[in-house]
């Protein structure tokens, strides 16, 4: 076999559906299609099920177990909940629903590249994503406007894939920035660790238009425990090895299961005001973690809702922080707000705000090798 091509066979009963797949396999030259002679081993096969899902399973299950088939994508209109555990105990990686979402194939695709580096049967490296968190110094600072936008700037590239998840258990309000109704939320995995791989992340999953898909919090304290530093350790794990960005909103709070994030997180954007609490506040999170032994190499201060008008300048912000800030999101009330109100991303409500130019930057200083700083050479406000 060619080295770096991945071989696909399709076996679908709605020729709509095939010419999809293959529209999709034609876009990336690492796959190629095979015919319709199921003793060649191939390293992906697209399956639909049809209305005998328990044997269909099988012969689907058989061909993993043998080698003959790599990896599976199993393609449904059904919603059923219990097709949907009979799917996962499978061992397939993905379930498609029915009619074909392309950006959720497109994604899946791509997904199972990361997986395979693209070279098919040869082996190559392991994808290792970047999970990016984002820390509030304390309640109301924004966190959760930064890491929504901030995750849909980052897929604004098609070729990324995008995650984000929503750490806050009672509060949790990702959905409502996004005006997403989740099916599933972590809550689900934190009682079914064991069961946690690629499939059953995929599928409790919630995509956004913009590209993201969103792990949101359960957002009800009944019934739910708070995630524990080995469910947070394997579940970013894994879906740093799934997607090239993870973005976590991590809220305000410092026990154990945060620790873990800013631990695993190859950034933390640590998000303050110019005030005297939330200064305050920065100045004993950054010291907490020092003498907890946490590395801070890798945390920038971030000062949101910055205005030239404020009583409190740069000099003085960073004195009370004892260091540099990294960044400053300017002010702009009516545009966030209104993004918050509308469900709807800064990008697509107001994508000329100053607010919006400025996350645009700091989403590409997580594209480049070198993540940039703002220093106070760059003069973005009359105070800095």
């Amino acid at each position: 076999m060619e080295s770096g091509t991945n071989r696909v066979r399709i076996n679908v009963t709605r020729p709509s559906v095939g010419s999809q797949i293959e529209s999709l396999l034609r876009e990336t030259p690492e796959f190629r299609v095979q015919g319709p002679d199921v003793t060649q081993e191939v390293d992906l096969l697209i399956q639909e099920l049809g209305t005998d899902v328990d044997t269909e399973l099988h012969r689907v299950q058989v061909l993993l177990q043998q080698g003959a088939v790599k990896e599976a994508f199993l393609l449904s209109d059904s919603d059923d909940p219990a097709i949907l555990r009979k799917v996962i105990r499978s061992g397939v990686s993905e379930l498609l629903a029915l009619p074909l979402e392309i950006r959720e194939a497109r994604e899946a695709l791509n997904r199972f590249r990361a997986r395979n580096n693209g070279t098919g049967s040869g082996g190559g490296r392991k994808h290792f994503g970047t999970v990016v968190n984002v820390l509030g110094s304390k309640g109301g600072v924004g966190s959760t406007t930064l890491a929504v936008n901030l995750a849909v700037d980052l897929a604004r590239d098609r070729t990324r894939s995008v995650a984000l998840v929503d750490l806050n258990l009672a509060f949790g309000e990702v959905p409502f920035f996004l005006e997403l109704q989740p099916r599933y939320h972590w809550g689900e995995i934190n009682n079914n660790v064991d069961r946690l791989d690629s499939m059953y992340l995929s599928n409790i999953m919630t995509p956004h238009s913009s590209g993201v898909q969103v792990l949101s919090s359960p957002g009800d304290l009944r019934g739910q425990e708070t995630p524990s530093p080995n469910m947070i350790e394997h579940l970013l794990t894994l879906m740093r090895s799934m997607y090239d960005f993870v973005i976590v909103d991590s809220g305000k709070s410092l026990d154990p299961t945060a620790l873990k994030v800013i631990d695993i997180s190859g950034k933390t954007f640590l998000l303050t005001l110019l005030n005297l609490p939330c200064l305050s506040n920065t100045h004993r999170i950054l010291e907490a973690l020092r003498n907890l032994g946490v590395r801070t190499r890798h945390i920038q201060v971030v000062v949101n809702r910055a205005s030239k008008k404020g009583d409190i300048d740069r000099k003085d912000a960073e004195e009370a922080i004892s260091r540099p800030i990294d960044w400053f999101i300017p002010n702009d009330y009516q545009a966030t707000m209104n993004a918050i109100n509308t469900g709807q991303p800064l990008l697509k409500s107001a994508p000329r705000s100053s607010v919006t130019r400025e996350i645009e930057k700091l989403a590409g200083s997580l594209t480049t090798e070198a993540p940039a700083r703002v220093e106070k050479k760059e003069k973005m406000f009359s105070f800095l």
